[in-house]
């Protein structure tokens, strides 16, 4: 009964690890218009107490699962804005 304990512990830190990089990434969402051109700003903190709170597991899902949110959501919207100024720049200039 004990080293069943023992992994549940461990699982519940691995899945208490994982969700600082969802935190990061509502609260990133609802700050986005101030926080715009730095998409890793709170994710670099996120990881970092991931692997203190979920270890080396915890932390290296914890870091897979924040390049993805990044380069799915905020990498394609900084990448957006920046087409549509490089358009708009071009338009003015032209």
């Amino acid at each position: 009964m004990t080293g069943n304990g023992a992994n549940g512990l461990r699982a519940g830190r691995f899945w208490a690890a994982l969700s600082f990089p969802v935190v990061a990434f509502f609260l990133q969402w609802l700050l986005w218009w101030m926080i715009q051109p730095f998409v890793w700003f709170l994710f670099y903190p996120a990881v970092f107490f991931s692997s203190r709170v979920g270890g080396i597991a915890g932390g290296l899902a914890s870091t897979v699962l924040s390049t993805s949110l990044v380069l799915w959501f905020f990498m394609a919207l900084a990448v957006a804005a920046l087409r549509r100024l490089k358009k708009e720049c071009h338009s003015r200039y032209a």
